[in-house]
This record gives C-alpha cells, structure tokens and sequence, in this order.
C-alpha cells in the first residue's frame, strides 16, 4: 500500500517526467550527430558511417527500453531513472576522451572503413544509449500509476521526449557543432543529461510549486546555455558582402591588381614564416568544426597545408610554400591546370570548390583579365583560405558560399553567360560529394559550359 501511495504521488507530479524525458531525448539526438561526425574525420562521410551508427543506436534503444521494462517490475523509486541517465551522461564524457585514438587505431589497423566505422559506434556509444534507453518506460511507469490515464500519460511523455530529440537535433546540427569543438559538445550533452536527471528527482521528491518552479527555471536556462552559439563571421570594411538568392558573396572592391595582391600575400605569407620559423616542427595552427567539416591547417618549417578530416588521414586540399607562394609544392595543381593549355581565349571561369584558393590564383596568374567566379559551400573555408592561404578576392574573382550543384542549376534558370572553363575542385574529405557524381548533375554543366568549352574533374 506505501508502494501505491508514493507511486501515485510521483503520477500526480508530472512536469518532472517531462523535463527527464524532453532532456533526454535531447541527449540522445544530440549524442548521435556527433558520434557520426567524430568518426567521418577517420572513416568518410559516407552513408556506411551513418547508417553504422543508426543501426547502434536504434539497437542500443531497443535493449534500454527492454531493460527499462524489466527494471520496473522490481524498483519503483524516482532516483533510479536520474541514477542511469547521469551514468549514461558520464559514459559519454569518457568516450571523448577515446573517440579519437580509438577512431584512429581502427582507421590505421587495415580494417574495412565499413566494419570500422560499425565497431567504433558499438564501442562508444552502445552503453550509454542502452542506458538512455532504459528512461522511457521508467518514465512512463512513473506516470501511470492510475491505470485509466495510462494511453494518455504516455502519449504525452513520448510525445515531450520526442520534441526534444527534435529541438536538440537542430541545436546541435544548426548551433553548436559549427560553433564549439566535438569533444565540448558531447561533454555539454553529457552534463546535460546529468544535470537534468538530477533536477527531476529533485523536483519528484519536493513536488507542488516549488517542483513546478525549479523544473521551470532549469528548462529555461539549460535551454538558452544549450543553444547559445557565438557569431565567428567578421567581415573586413575592405570587403563586400552581401545576402541574396545565390548565397553569401564575396568581393572585392579594391582595384588593386593581380601582381599587387601577390605581392601583399607573399608579405603576409613572410610575416608567418617569421613568426613560426623556417625549420619549425609540425605543428597544428587550426583545428575546427564547421557544419560540413572538421577543418585542420597544418604547418611544418615553410610548407603549410588545409586538410579536411584528420591530419595523417586525409589528403591535403591545398599546400602552399611560404617562401614563395607562387610555387606549385601539389603536383595535383599542375594537373588542373591543364584546361588552359587547350582553351586560349578564355574570359569567363568557374571554380566548384575553394580549398585553400591557390589554384583560382594561379589562373588569375595567367589570366589577369579573366572572370572567375568560385563556389564554396561552407562560409569558414572561405574565411580560413583568406587568413591562412592569402588569397584574396578581386573585382573579376567572385566567391560564392553555396552547394555548387545549386549554383549550376541557378545558373542555368537565369540563363546566365556560359564558362569557358569549368573546373569541379570539390571534396568532402577524400571524397567528390555523390550529388556531383550524377549523371544529371554533368548534364546541367554542359548546359552552362559554352559550345568548345573545357570541363576538369
């Protein structure tokens, strides 16, 4: 009978519930995107990852809700959920701390990237979503002492649990993985689901206003520190930016010439070799997360590199020498630069993929007079191409930050003047983006190509 009466007083007090599972559906989104992201720097952004770590988490879920199950049978009390959800939290904390070296070992061991990316999900996120998993149907239990509101307290648990995955999803994938390290925001979601776990058994055991007001007050606050997302674009007053249909645009008003620009990059350029040295060891300069990748530039005596992923794993996009910036230290650069030698009058040239900027300088080497525009789909690669490569925008050079399939096809919509050369410079780690792998997407090219047009893959 003390059993009932204590298990219909926490069904009485409701909003609880609604704060352990709308968090920890939170966490578990949130979780997710970035397991899948921590491991594409080693194993590819490819639907293998992702599907590896659905599939994990979908049956680390399941086991939790059938563990959940059971658990209610024997243990009746409030703190038990908290207790796992701030295990759960604290398992993830941990795998930040191996996700990397372990990613590494699989990566580097001669294992399948396939069975790789599958094991390095099992590994790191399993138990602590078994855990998570165990929330719902203790929660659910908790709520529905009185068996006549069951349907509806469930409905209504799984209905606040999912709004959660759903705003934690658009928090991390919008906010939080463009602006903060990985390892900061699966220790955030880790602090998160302990925090809230805590707070609802807090909020349980008062119960009447003061559980409605402290549950209330963490809502609001863990919310706003949750989705909080400092600004890192900071435009130059000698550049223009400007927001239309066709993305963010940059250029440059200056009329300063090609050999001018060279030139103020090349000081730039000597400034940095100074200020790390001439025969300085390797070294990390950037480190970062964007929305579409992790961006590393890297640093060894004169020779500087952008890599997409991990260092030692991906290939370079862009190296350059801070001697002499005008050198070619990628034999790749020579290759793309082959167009120009089978097209001479060329005047109007199209760039998909910026990189670090060196090969759309290199063609304003040549062609001084030329027009250029370059699609970038991710706004930091321009901005780390412009402080950590020198390159520079000009009036004839236009960079465009948009998916550059959707730049063709806008084109091609506004009957826009064709290239002369169209050079498809884009990667997603090692890998060409598979919606520029279409046979459709090469058809809309050649309709903005002109009749004896050059195309370089």
């Amino acid at each position: 009978m003390e059993t009932q009466s204590k298990q219909r007083k926490i069904s009485g007090n409701i909003i609880p519930l609604w704060v352990l599972v709308f968090f920890t559906g939170w966490f578990i989104m949130q979780t997710e995107l970035v397991g899948a992201r921590a491991l594409t720097p080693y194993f590819g952004n490819s639907i293998y990852v992702w599907g590896s770590v659905i599939a994990v988490f979908l049956l680390a879920l399941a086991l939790g809700y059938g563990v959940g199950g059971r658990l209610t049978r024997h243990y009746h009390s409030h703190w038990l959920p908290a207790l796992l959800l701030v295990l759960a939290g604290a398992l993830v904390g941990v795998s930040v701390l191996y996700q990397d070296p372990l990613s590494n070992k699989l990566a580097s061991g001669g294992m399948d990237l396939r069975w790789g990316a599958l094991f390095g999900s099992v590994i790191l996120y399993a138990l602590p979503m078994i855990l998570a998993g165990t929330i719902s149907p203790y929660a659910v239990h908790l709520a529905t002492a009185a068996k006549s509101e069951a349907g509806s307290r469930a409905g209504t648990l799984y209905a606040v649990s999912t709004i959660g995955s759903f705003i934690g999803s658009l928090a991390t994938s919008f906010l939080l993985i463009p602006s903060y390290s990985l390892q900061g925001v699966a220790l955030g979601g880790g602090v998160l689901a302990a925090t809230a776990a805590i707070v609802a058994a807090l909020g349980i055991s008062l119960g009447g206003r003061a559980s409605t007001v402290i549950c209330a007050l963490y809502t609001i606050v863990a919310v706003l520190v949750m989705t909080y997302s400092p600004s890192r674009i900071v435009p130059s007053q000698q550049r223009v930016y400007s927001r239309s249909i066709i993305g963010e645009k940059l250029s440059n008003a200056s009329p300063s010439t090609i050999g001018e620009r060279i030139a103020q990059s090349q000081n730039e350029a000597l400034r940095e070799l100074k200020k790390y040295g001439a025969n300085s060891p390797k070294r990390v300069l950037l480190n970062m997360e964007t929305a579409y990748h992790r961006i590393q530039v890297i640093q060894e005596g004169p020779i500087r590199m952008l890599v997409f992923g991990e260092a030692g794993f991906r290939m370079p996009q862009t190296t350059v020498n801070l001697n002499d910036i005008t050198a070619t230290p990628a034999e790749y650069i020579g290759m793309m630069l082959a167009p120009i030698l089978y097209k001479q009058d060329i005047k109007r040239v199209l760039i998909i993929g910026l990189g670090g900027g060196d090969l759309a300088r290199r063609i304003e080497m040549c062609y001084p007079d030329v027009v250029m525009d370059v699609v970038e789909i991710d706004p930091a690669v321009v901005r780390v191409a412009q402080k950590y490569f020198f390159w520079k925008p000009s009036r004839n050079v236009t960079a465009y930050t948009m998916d550059g399939r959707s730049f063709v096809n806008l084109k091609v919509v506004t009957k826009a003047a064709p290239y002369d050369i169209i050079i498809l410079d884009a990667f997603d780690n090692d890998f060409v983006p598979f919606h520029m792998t279409t046979v459709e997407f090469y058809s809309v090219l050649r309709r903005v190509l002109s009749p004896d047009g050059v195309l370089a893959i």
